[in-house]
């Protein structure tokens, strides 16, 4: 049997994801990650079961700004804005 299906863990790791404290109570976290996980972006307008000519360019605009030290690691709310 061969299961296809991608495990949160795994997916997170792809994503780049952290469990940072927020400093706005004791052990508080929230959800950080250098790409959009799994839910952010089944939600997303980018989001057509297809690699489009926009999604590469999404794509290619995001590395350049973490390559250039422009971007930083989102939650999934300032994903969605």
């Amino acid at each position: 049997m061969v299961d296809d299906q991608l495990i949160e863990s795994i997916s997170d790791l792809m994503c780049g994801t952290y469990h940072v404290y927020t400093g706005k109570a004791v052990y508080q976290t929230a959800i950080m990650s250098w790409w959009p996980r799994a839910s952010i972006w089944n939600g997303s307008g980018l989001n057509v079961n297809a690699w489009t000519e926009e999604c590469e360019e999404w794509f290619i605009r995001h590395c350049n700004a973490i390559l250039s030290g422009d971007a930083v690691p989102l939650n999934s709310h300032q994903w969605r804005n």
